[in-house]
């Protein structure tokens, strides 16, 4: 008997999940070992295989089971997890061919099983006995027919094709089982549940909604990229919209202060230059240099730096002071006894500004020492006013003219009060006056011999031919005070 059974042809054991593998018992153990559609770990694989897998998917790629949720299945992985592992894969009864009609979940088949009338648990004696009669093949090699379908006409050699392929009364899954479909029955009854399957019916459109539900997805990760960016970019966008309508507010507030100066209702203010100036120390610089400052914001600085910080040094160049302005500073250095440095340098004063500072420090001033008004519209006329000052002033000793528009006729003024009258200044500077020319070497040949005051000399950039700057160096050669000269 178990010489006979061991050769007898039967079915694998996963016939029920499609395996289609049909031959003698003794076979069976050998087929299992590669049976994808038995319940078993993943096979292994020799090292060699493995390696190669490895070689060739350096990145595995993960899916998910639309049955049961697991996210943690490679994708070459995922038919095998689908036939023999997936908890929620629809299966038969293992007693089907008893006539068992329960279909399910994997994970409900073992409490099925503790109640299944149609289970058979025989010793393995009558379980191989169960064997043949289940699949009901003659053991004899000789013998032909199949006992499931009754079919007499089928010779051995074909019997095992027959009931993987062709054997109308095998039990089936129905092709949608992966789409939770619990149909099973006998082959030839699939044709007709197919005609109403609505999970095969619609598989492509599955398959089409699943697709596009994963490429919507990705758009939806890379609108929510694209949202944070721009939720970024409009609180940045908000600070700088907050930060212009301070600004604008600042403007509107001023533009009604200047409204209202201009109409005499309230006095002129300079609130930031007023805060600026009562930070300076007492005694020593205010710098106010590139700050916008106009005439009347003079007013402020004469009241705030002259008189009540009573600075050293007051350096407001490249502002927008007038001869107006200069007046006013010119009316604070009447009474002042702190000021030694005054820098207006690119400004507009003009020979109007030049006449107001020079009245001053003629008859009033006893303690400015350095005057710089370069580039300020200078002409010969402002040349004059300073030579008329440099006659009489002793404190007077840094003078800077440079970049202006003095001709012969200022140089020859200038030149002349320094040759005879002038003791005192020590640094003079008439660089870049353009409308200089040899007009001028004599008066200054004249002025290099005599002066007896001047340690440095600057009036490079002038139209001088070279003869004339030759003479004038070969006569300060004899001047021993006279220690730099640029010309």
């Amino acid at each position: 008997m178990d010489k006979e059974c061991s050769k007898a042809y039967i079915l694998c054991p996963a016939v029920f999940n499609q395996c289609k593998w049909s031959g003698s018992r003794n076979e069976l153990n050998h087929h299992l070992k590669t049976c994808i559609y038995t319940i078993r770990p993943p096979p292994v694989k020799e090292n060699i295989c493995r390696k190669k897998q490895l070689s060739v998917q350096v990145k595995p790629e993960y899916s998910q089971c639309t049955q049961c949720g697991n996210t943690t299945i490679k994708t070459s992985d995922l038919e095998y997890h689908m036939r023999g592992e997936c908890p929620k894969t629809h299966i038969l009864c293992k007693a089907v061919s008893n006539k068992c009609t329960w279909s399910g979940c994997r994970d409900e088949l073992n409490d099925h099983l503790k109640t299944c009338a149609y289970t058979i648990r025989p010793p393995s004696d009558e379980e191989i006995t169960f064997c043949d009669e289940e699949i009901s093949i003659q053991a004899k090699p000789d013998d032909t027919g199949c006992k499931q379908c009754g079919n007499t006409t089928i010779k051995t050699k074909a019997l095992k094709y027959h009931m993987r392929a062709e054997c109308p009364k095998t039990p089936i899954l129905c092709p949608a089982v992966s789409n939770q479909c619990t149909w099973s029955g006998y082959r030839d009854e699939l044709n007709d549940h197919l005609k109403t399957c609505a999970y095969k019916i619609r598989r492509p459109r599955v398959i089409e909604i699943i697709s596009r539900n994963e490429h919507l997805s990705t758009q939806v990760d890379q609108y929510k990229d694209r949202i944070k960016k721009l939720e970024i970019e409009a609180v940045e966008a908000n600070k700088t919209i907050a930060r212009l309508q301070e600004q604008c507010n600042e403007y509107e507030d001023r533009i009604k202060q200047l409204i209202n100066e201009s109409k005499g209702l309230v006095p002129y203010r300079n609130v930031e230059l007023q805060d600026f100036i009562e930070k300076c120390q007492l005694r020593l610089t205010v710098d106010l240099r590139s700050r916008r400052l106009n005439d009347r914001d003079m007013e402020i600085v004469v009241d705030e730096a002259m008189n009540k910080k009573q600075c050293k040094r007051l350096l407001l160049d490249q502002n927008k002071i007038s001869f107006e302005g200069a007046s006013i500073i010119a009316d604070g250095l009447k009474d002042n006894t702190t000021l030694e440095t005054l820098n207006l340098e690119k400004n507009s004063i003009g020979d109007k500004g030049v006449k107001s500072l020079s009245n001053v420090l003629l008859t009033k001033n006893s303690t400015l020492q350095r005057l710089d008004i370069n580039e300020n519209n200078i002409t010969n006329t402002g040349a004059q006013y300073l030579a008329e000052l440099l006659k009489i002033t002793t404190n007077l000793t840094w003078l800077a003219l440079h970049t202006n528009d003095i001709g012969d006729q200022g140089i020859e003024l200038l030149a002349n009060t320094l040759a005879y009258y002038n003791r005192h200044l020590q640094v003079l500077d008439l660089c870049f006056n353009k409308s200089v020319t040899d007009k001028s070497v004599e008066s200054l040949i004249t002025m290099v011999k005599h002066n007896r005051s001047l340690k440095r000399f600057h009036m490079y950039g002038c139209n001088l031919s070279e003869s004339g700057r030759d003479r004038i160096r070969l006569e300060a050669k004899s001047n021993t005070i006279l220690q730099l000269l640029e010309i």
